[in-house]
């Protein structure tokens, strides 16, 4: 993925040109989609990931959480597209969550910064 999915707004694009016949409340809010799953990854590591320079090692994270979200909005909205694949309204919310565990399991092997403290009262 390197340096073309840096950027909030290089997952963004990435994902809406993926993803064909996007609602417009789905395409046009897809840099917030994106910054949201950025801050979940962000908290959930306990690792500062900025906006605009996204280390690679979280970028797939970003990419499938981003992605499950805009499936999720999709699928309140009506059918779409992935490519060469077509989804109705039944099967696009499987297709989300499969992202979502995708993107939980790579978090998990990313793991969580932790802080251990010792009290010598």
């Amino acid at each position: 993925m390197a340096d073309s999915l840096s950027t909030i707004g290089s997952i963004a694009t990435f994902i809406t040109s993926s993803l064909s016949n996007l609602p417009a409340g789905v395409s046009g809010n897809m840099v917030q989609f994106v910054d949201v799953a950025r801050q979940y990854v962000s908290q959930y590591t306990g690792v500062s990931i900025g906006s605009n320079a996204i280390p690679e090692n979280y970028q797939g994270v970003i990419v499938n959480l981003s992605m499950a979200t805009a499936l999720d909005m999709i699928s309140s909205q009506g059918a779409a597209s992935l490519a060469e694949l077509s989804y109705d309204g039944g099967q696009i919310p499987q297709s989300a969550n499969g992202y979502r565990q995708l993107a939980e399991m790579q978090l998990k092997v990313l793991g969580r910064e932790c802080v251990v403290a010792r009290s010598l009262s």
